[in-house]
């Protein structure tokens, strides 16, 4: 029989248990493509309290990604032992507590997939029924929601999405399915080898006669052409947001500058704002500034509970299947400190009778439907707060200017100034940066100048 696979969503049930008294108990863990996360391998390492590299020399064997060209650990098994995992015992896992998300996940396997229009993620999970197991001839049924909780997998998938971050950061800006070898060792010490990397970044003795990390430096210092808005200032001569030494960020901008201090100089495709203070060229995403302006006056504003303040002329309906107006019917509240006015109007339809005024002009039945299913998704457990601020994303990306939007020198003015106010200003909600520089030097080097 072949394998059989099913995809579920996080309140689907599904029969599965994995004990001793089930008779195929430890044959699964043998002769695996596993592959480990930065995560598992921080959980692996301290649980066995050996160092990075050490576990990765005797543990695992490197591969490159074949979509992105970067490294990927994967799990050494033991041909000594028909390709057993190194872990396993009779009696079951050694590093039970601390194993991989991927052991953790089974039967069922995570699926995200990333848009790149507005960043959002999406989740779904897929029951792997292969013939060998007979954990699924078991009584025991759970929700996939449960097995999550239960399996510990939460704090796994938010440390592993930021992996995926990462990977869809170079694909943005170093596409193609390879990098070169000395990027690629200094990914793989970042990521994977934290030990090593933790010890050149914080012991400056050693990074000093680390060839390789100091080419890395000297190389983003010197030839790097962007640098991501990570370091901006968050207020007027406040502290840099970085963990880079101070010598290091004030060469990277001035503390006393502001984004109201730049200086407007052009537009590029209507999408960018080109500005330049006494010693740098700036170039401002509008679309990513305005969503981060957005969603911290959207949360400061949740927060505050101040409710609508925007009838709509003519009110909108939306129709829902059973189980997302049973949610909507529940959150009708929480919308309501979102800043709409939504009533029950029989049945699985809901009417709309105010709406936030950064959302005017914009289409509110689509958004109400996507933020219903944003809710859908983490359902109204601990994981709540989490939907909630996704719908204050999704808020944020629905009402900020659009690219392509013509914007007055007036309108980019008070742009700027909304930035200066933001409590990290450097980054859209989406975890994209909202602005790049190049400092005068490097525009002069581009030209060959220098």
């Amino acid at each position: 029989m072949a394998d059989q696979t099913v995809l579920l969503l996080l309140d689907d049930t599904f029969r599965f248990s994995c004990s001793e008294a089930v008779p195929c108990f430890n044959k699964c863990c043998r002769d695996l493509n596993q592959f480990l996360t930065p995560y598992d391998i921080l959980r692996l390492k301290n649980r066995l309290g050996i160092p990075s590299g050490l576990f990765l020399k005797k543990y695992t064997s490197e591969h490159t990604g074949p979509g992105s060209g970067l490294p990927i650990v994967s799990l050494k098994f033991d041909y000594a032992s028909q390709y057993k995992c190194p872990f396993v015992t009779p009696s079951g896992c050694s590093v039970y507590e601390d194993r991989p998300s991927s052991c953790r996940t089974y039967p069922l396997a995570r699926i995200l997939t990333k848009s790149r229009e507005t960043g959002n993620i999406a989740e779904q999970y897929m029951l792997l029924k292969e013939p060998h197991c007979l954990g699924f001839n078991c009584e025991q049924t759970q929700t996939v929601r449960e097995w999550i909780e239960s399996q510990g997998i939460a704090v796994y998938n938010e440390m592993n999405d930021l992996l995926m971050d990462i990977i869809s950061l170079k694909n943005r800006l170093m596409p193609g399915g390879s990098i070169d070898d000395k990027s690629r060792r200094i990914f793989n010490m970042a990521c994977y080898d934290l030990d090593t990397f933790r010890s050149h970044i914080f012991e400056p003795q050693k990074r000093a006669h680390s060839p390789l990390l100091a080419a890395g430096l000297a190389s983003e210092s010197k030839n790097s052409k962007l640098h991501y808005g990570r370091r901006f200032p968050a207020t007027c001569g406040g502290e840099l947001q970085s963990s880079s030494p101070p010598e290091i960020q004030d060469q990277l901008w001035d503390k006393k500058t502001c984004f109201a201090d730049l200086r407007i100089i052009g537009r590029f495709y209507n999408t960018y704002i080109i500005c330049e203070s006494d010693h740098e060229l700036v170039l401002i995403d509008q679309h990513a500034a305005h969503e981060r302006v957005l969603y911290e006056q959207m949360k400061s504003r949740y927060k505050g509970s101040k409710g609508p303040d925007q009838s709509l002329l003519i009110p909108e309906t939306v129709d829902l299947g059973y189980r997302e107006a049973e949610i909507l019917e529940k959150m009708i509240p929480e919308f309501f400190r979102f800043g709409f006015e939504i009533e029950p109007f029989g049945d699985n339809t809901f009417v709309i009778k105010s709406a936030p005024a950064i959302l005017a002009g914009r289409e509110i039945r689509p958004l109400i439907i996507e933020m219903v299913e944003k809710i859908a998704k983490t359902g109204f457990g601990p994981d709540l707060e989490k939907g909630i601020d996704k719908c204050l994303i999704t808020m944020a990306c629905h009402g900020a200017i659009r690219a392509n939007q013509a914007l007055t020198d007036t309108e980019i003015k008070t742009l700027l100034d909304q930035l200066d106010q933001c409590e990290n200003p450097s980054h859209c909600p989406h975890g994209r940066p909202t602005w790049i520089r190049w400092s005068k030097g490097e525009v002069e080097r581009m030209f060959g100048r220098s």
